[in-house]
C-alpha cells in the first residue's frame, strides 16, 4: 500500500469497517424504527441496555481477555454486532432488550480486544500511524452507513436495510478470523492489576481526557444540528455535520504519524485548547462562519484524540498493564457518554455548551500536571503504583 501498514492492521481496519458499516447507521435510525412500530420506549431502553453493559463488561475485559485473548474477544463481539441487527427485522421487546444487553458485552470485548490488538501488533515507532489508518477506515464506514440506512429505508423499508446491514458485520467477522494471533503472558496478578488500576491516581488522571473528550462530545453533538437549521436552515444539517466525517477522514491518518515524531501525552493535552475556542465560537455562534468555525475546531481534536487516545497506550503500558489500562480508558469513555446522557435529561440549549466548556477547562487543570510530564515519566510511575507489591 506504499504507507507500511501491516497485514493484521490492514485486516483489523477493514474488519471494524464493515462492522461498523452495518451497525453505526441502524444505531442512529433504531429509536425512530421502535417509534414507527409503535415501541418509541424500545429504542430508548435498548440504547440504555447497550452502555450500560458496554461500560461493566469494558470495566472487567481485561480479565477476559487474559483468558481468551483479544482476537477471539474480537470475533465474538462481530457475531453478537450482526445478531443485534438481525434481531430487529421482528421486533419483540423481550427479544431486543436480551440482544441489546449482549451487545453491550460484544462492544466491550470488541473495543478492549482492539485496543490490545493495534498495540501489540505495532511497533513502538508506528502506535499513533497505525491508529490513525485504523480510524481513517473506522470513520469511513461509520459515515457510509448513515447515507446506506438513510436510502435504503427511505426508498424501500426497515427491514430491507436492516437485512443489508447484517452482512457487512459477517464479512468483519471473516476479516478477524484471518487475523494472527497474539499471544498474552496469563499472570496470577491479574485480578490485583485490576483493582491498582482502581486505585492508582495517574491512571485515573490519564483516564480524565477520555471522560472529560466524551462528556463534551455527547453534550453538544445533539445541540449542533439544531443551530444549524435556525443558522442556515434544515436542508443543510446533514451537510454540515459531514465536517465531522470529513476532518477525520482527511486528517487522523496524518495526526498519528505526526504523533509518533513527538510525545503523545503532551499532544493530547494540547488538542484540548481547540475545543475552548469551538465551545465559545458556537456559543455565540450569531453568524455562519463563527458556527462552522466552532463544528471545525470540535471535528479537529476527535481527528486527534480518537487515534491517539490508544496510540498512547502504548507507550505508556507494558505487557503486563496494557490490558488492564486499557480497559480502564474504555471503561471512562462510556461513563462519559452515560453522563452526558444523564445531564441531557436535566439541560438543553445554551447551558450545555456552558457546561461542556467548564468540563474542558476541569479537565484540563486535572490532567496538566500529568500529561505534560511526558510519556516516560508517566509510564515509570504507572509501573509503580500497577506492579510494586
Amino acid at each position: 500500500m506504499g504507507l507500511g501498514i501491516n497485514r493484521n492492521i490492514l485486516l483489523l481496519s477493514l474488519a471494524f469497517f464493515f462492522i461498523f458499516l452495518g451497525f453505526s447507521g441502524v444505531q442512529q435510525y433504531v429509536t425512530s424504527y421502535f417509534e414507527d412500530a409503535g415501541l418509541s420506549s424500545v429504542g430508548f431502553v435498548s440504547l440504555i441496555l447497550i452502555y450500560v453493559f458496554f461500560t461493566l463488561t469494558s470495566l472487567f475485559s481485561s480479565m477476559i481477555l487474559v483468558k481468551i485473548g483479544s482476537r477471539l474477544a474480537m470475533i465474538i463481539g462481530a457475531l453478537l454486532y450482526g445478531s443485534y441487527i438481525i434481531s430487529l427485522l421482528y421486533p419483540r421487546s423481550w427479544l431486543v432488550y436480551v440482544i441489546s444487553a449482549l451487545l453491550g458485552v460484544a462492544a466491550g470485548l470488541l473495543w478492549t480486544g482492539q485496543g490490545t490488538y493495534l498495540v501489540r501488533m505495532s511497533s513502538s515507532d508506528s502506535y499513533g500511524k497505525n491508529a490513525g489508518f485504523f480510524n481513517l477506515f473506522f470513520t469511513l464506514g461509520s459515515a457510509l452507513s448513515g447515507f446506506l440506512v438513510g436510502f435504503v429505508a427511505g426508498k424501500w423499508s426497515y427491514q430491507l436495510c436492516f437485512l443489508i446491514s447484517a452482512l457487512f458485520p459477517i464479512v468483519g467477522f471473516f476479516l478477524l478470523t484471518r487475523l494472527e494471533n497474539v499471544a498474552i503472558a496469563e499472570s496470577k496478578d491479574s485480578f490485583q492489576l485490576f483493582v491498582r488500576s482502581l486505585t492508582s491516581g495517574t491512571a485515573w488522571r490519564l483516564g480524565i481526557a477520555v471522560f472529560a473528550f466524551k462528556l463534551m462530545w455527547g453534550l453538544v453533538i445533539g445541540s449542533i444540528p439544531l443551530l444549524i437549521k435556525e443558522t442556515f436552515g434544515l436542508s443543510w444539517i446533514g451537510i454540515i455535520t459531514g465536517i465531522f466525517f470529513v476532518v477525520p477522514l482527511l486528517s487522523s491518518y496524518f495526526f498519528g504519524l505526526y504523533a509518533d515524531r513527538t510525545d503523545k501525552l503532551r499532544f493530547v493535552l494540547l488538542s484540548f485548547l481547540l475545543p475552548i475556542f469551538g465551545l465559545w465560537c458556537l456559543m455565540y455562534a450569531l453568524t455562519g462562519f463563527l458556527l462552522i468555525v466552532g463544528i471545525l475546531f470540535l471535528a479537529l481534536q476527535a481527528a486527534i484524540l480518537n487515534p491517539l487516545r490508544q496510540a498512547m497506550l502504548g507507550d505508556i503500558t507494558t505487557d503486563k498493564t496494557l490490558e488492564v489500562l486499557t480497559a480502564l480508558f474504555f471503561t471512562l469513555e462510556n461513563l462519559g457518554i452515560v453522563t452526558a446522557f444523564v445531564l441531557s435529561l436535566f439541560f438543553s440549549g445554551q447551558f450545555l455548551f456552558v457546561v461542556s466548556l467548564g468540563v474542558v477547562l476541569l479537565s484540563i487543570f486535572v490532567m496538566a500536571s500529568v500529561y505534560w510530564k511526558g510519556s516516560a515519566v508517566v509510564k515509570e510511575r504507572l509501573n509503580k503504583e500497577l506492579l510494586t507489591y
